[in-house]
């Protein structure tokens, strides 16, 4: 197998977060889970103070407006989570001066990517998911693993041969 290309970059925690966020949202759908919850507690919190049932209308209005705080907290906690989550998964991948070192080797049929951790090697049609944003191409090999390839440092010949070769979203 004759190497096409090689891509050699280092990222730096803002890359990984930016990466991580896109591929929450965009994958397991982050935001849209954190908004449906929001939503759902707010819902069943006004459906609490609407309905006429035994409670006075001050039990009902306390139990109500705590749905609707108990929402918005859970809305928030989840961002936090995903926050702490990505900060720990950076500080076990980056190097000791802060960032994590990645060369990308491009052949015809697949792309090999070592770091420090190790080497892996995807076929282009075994890529789980492919992304398009506005500086990075991000290349899921699985849901929670993949590489990230910094448009600025790429030449027009190797970002022609990523479009040919994958299909982006």
């Amino acid at each position: 197998m004759k190497k096409i290309f090689n891509l050699e970059q280092e990222y730096d925690f803002e890359a990984y977060r930016e990466y991580n966020y896109t591929i929450q949202n965009r994958i397991r759908k982050f935001k849209l889970r954190r908004y449906v919850t929001l939503g759902a507690y707010c819902f069943f919190g006004v459906l609490i103070m609407l309905m006429k049932n035994s409670a006075s209308l001050t039990v009902r209005m306390c139990i109500g407006i705590g749905a609707v705080l108990v929402g918005v907290l859970m809305y928030f906690r989840m961002g936090y989570k995903l926050a702490v989550e990505t900060k720990k998964s950076w500080d076990t991948s980056a190097g000791p001066e802060g960032k994590l070192s990645v060369t990308l080797d491009f052949y015809e049929d697949c792309f090999k990517m070592r770091s420090s951790k190790g080497t892996v090697s995807c076929d282009y049609k075994k890529i789980f998911k492919a992304f398009d944003t506005e500086k990075y191409y991000y290349l899921m090999i699985q849901t929670n693993y993949g590489a990230i390839i910094e448009k600025s440092r790429c030449s027009e010949e190797l970002l022609e041969f990523l479009k040919n070769k994958i299909s982006f979203e």
